[in-house]
């Protein structure tokens, strides 16, 4: 594409002195057989403990990925699997946080008993954890003794009963429980103790609020739409299978 390769002909870029070096390196890795996401998780993983062995600042490390599920995922993964600070404005929301939503999911099935997507949501989290006292039959049951609590001290009985304070992989979601707490309070600061009004909301806002994150000092996660430059000195991009040119 000739129109291309000259569009930008005329132009000449300025370097700043401290980024006259004009060296670089592109490395591509290739994975294939099973479990090709976990391995793909645990090769990045390894690049950044790599660079961080060679006296790379963490601030200076960018995962790039193309969507926000994509960025979700990996970022739960560092979080699961590393101590590095990280920092993203798009990884860390409520709706990423599987202890929020099943909090949610929860409040949701007492509003709306005949869903039964929602009930088997929850009765595949009771089962996948162990929890006991068959909890989506239990909310039917007493559904109106819940109904009658109100909405703070509600969310905390779930939280209790669906044992979210006891599971490890909700252990270490305790950062969403405590923003989740926090948009709860600030909302019946303002409004009503009522179940439908607060999911109302929680589908129009409170799901895309984040978590606190380590400020600039960490590991960028972020998504090609927000990548304003890619001002950083090493790009790592998982998840890189999407279709560059149609055939």
């Amino acid at each position: 594409c000739k129109q291309l390769e000259n569009a930008y002909s005329d132009v000449c870029q300025q370097v700043p002195d401290h980024h006259s070096n004009p060296n670089g390196s592109i490395s591509i890795q290739l994975l294939g057989g099973e479990n090709i996401e976990d391995r793909m998780m645990q090769t990045t993983l390894d690049t950044v403990d790599k660079l961080v062995e060679r006296g790379v600042p963490c601030n200076k490390i960018a995962i790039l990925v193309r969507s926000n599920r994509n960025i979700q995922d990996i970022a739960e993964y560092f979080m699961n699997h590393s101590d590095y600070p990280l920092v993203s404005d798009e990884a860390f929301r409520l709706d990423a946080s599987q202890a929020v939503c099943t909090l949610v999911n929860a409040l949701y099935i007492l509003v709306h008993p005949n869903d039964n997507i929602a009930l088997a949501t929850l009765n595949k989290f009771c089962d996948t954890y162990s929890v006991a006292g068959n909890m989506p039959e239990q909310l039917l049951t007493n559904r109106s003794e819940y109904l009658e609590m109100p909405l703070f001290d509600l969310t905390e009985r779930l939280f209790a009963e669906l044992k979210l304070g006891e599971i490890k992989d909700m252990i270490k979601q305790t950062a969403y429980i405590c923003t989740f707490y926090d948009c709860l309070s600030k909302y019946l600061t303002d409004n009503s103790s009522d179940i439908t009004g607060f999911l109302k909301e929680w589908d129009n806002r409170i799901h895309e609020k984040s978590i606190h994150s380590d400020g600039d000092g960490g590991i960028r996660f972020l998504t090609i739409h927000k990548s304003k430059g890619l001002e950083y000195d090493h790009v790592i991009m998982p998840y890189c299978d999407w279709q560059l040119e149609k055939a």
